[in-house]
């Protein structure tokens, strides 16, 4: 099975537990399905988290954050997901142009 990494994902989410994230930003989707991830409270920690997110090591060094059941589903070489089978990490939108 893979391994929970406590790496934050684009500097935009911490590990808050194996099955939830904080919610620091806007995420980005999920990196195997691209689907956007649930965004709830979570009294006992006292902050937003991204339910059922958990971040794993990819083959290039990096690591992604994904919905645990697509972990589950595709994860089966050693942990580690492949990167070319990610979906890409989308741009930020332009920022506004000097006149």
């Amino acid at each position: 099975s893979c391994s929970i990494s406590s790496i934050s994902a684009d500097g935009m989410l911490f590990p808050s537990s194996t099955s939830a994230f904080a919610f620091v930003a806007a995420p980005t989707p999920c990196r195997v399905c691209g689907e956007a991830f649930d965004v709830a409270w979570d009294a006992t920690a006292g902050e937003w988290v991204l339910a059922a997110a958990v971040s794993v090591p990819v083959d290039d060094g990096t690591d992604a954050v994904v919905h645990r059941a697509c972990r589950d589903a595709v994860c089966g070489r050693g942990g580690t997901l492949e990167a070319a089978a990610l979906v890409p990490v989308p741009s930020p939108p332009p920022g506004p142009t000097a006149p």
